[in-house]
């Protein structure tokens, strides 16, 4: 009787490798945007596992995962959606957890607590191609819902508001549309300018010629004219000096 020897069959050990991770939207991200990260998660191994699987992400400035970084978002995953092969798994991101504005690479982490026992456990991180260009906005923001200007109260009371200010310098720039306006409110309203300048400086005359001419000081009409006019320090000094030499 002759006996062959058996093939010895090995149990191969769970292991959970990303193989890729992304963003479910292109494009800028605004603070408090509902967005998802994606990871391919390969699942080799014919081992059970016994407990949910942790995916977790982190935004970095680097691609090196340290201490700096600000976890984001993190889902358990039952072990009956991850079967052996690639599975791609979303997972929602909190951005209002960064701090600061700004491109961030994303880092995402299979188990990130070691809890389940793998082949390999150095295999378990995979950094994003796609950069998350996160972005802080004061005021509207084009297609989301609406938000007060912010209305801001001076010691003396002086009230403004913000929206002013984010508004000029947000983009799309309207430069076309910029030009037609001055246009429109500056070259076309050069004869109400002039219509209005005259006849103001028609009163000025009538007023200040008398008493310019008590003291003998007609001369210095124009000056005081033009300083009435036109505003700003030098007319202030041009309205002095016509003052001074009215007395002398």
């Amino acid at each position: 009787m002759v006996f062959e020897s058996l093939e010895p069959r090995i149990l191969m050990s769970a292991d959970l490798m990303p193989v890729s991770a992304g963003l479910s939207s292109s494009g800028s991200i605004y603070a408090g945007d509902s967005i998802s990260a994606l990871m391919q998660v390969n699942r080799q191994g014919t081992d059970a596992i016994g407990v949910p699987v942790r995916i977790q992400f982190y935004a970095s400035t680097d691609s090196v995962l340290d201490n700096s970084d600000v976890s984001i978002g993190q889902v358990d995953v039952p072990v009956g959606q991850l079967p052996t092969g690639t599975n791609t798994v979303a997972v929602p991101l909190d951005t209002s957890t960064i701090a600061r504005p700004g491109s961030y690479r994303l880092i995402g982490v299979v188990d990130p607590a070691n809890t389940i026992a793998e082949s390999d456990e150095t295999n378990n991180r995979v950094v994003s191609n796609q950069m998350l260009d996160l972005r802080f906005v004061v005021g509207q923001i084009p297609g989301r819902a609406a938000i007060p200007s912010i209305t801001l109260t001076d010691a003396d009371g002086t009230r403004f508001t913000l929206r002013f200010f984010v508004e000029v310098f947000r983009p799309p720039y309207h430069l076309r549309e910029l030009i037609a306006q001055c246009y429109a409110i500056g070259y076309l309203s050069l004869p109400l300018v002039t219509l209005t300048g005259f006849v103001t400086g028609l009163v000025f005359t009538k007023q200040s010629r008398p008493s310019l001419a008590a003291f003998g000081a007609t001369s210095w009409l124009p000056s005081l004219i033009t300083s009435m006019l036109l505003p700003g320090n030098c007319s202030a000094n041009a309205s002095a000096s016509a003052m001074d030499g009215a007395s002398a």
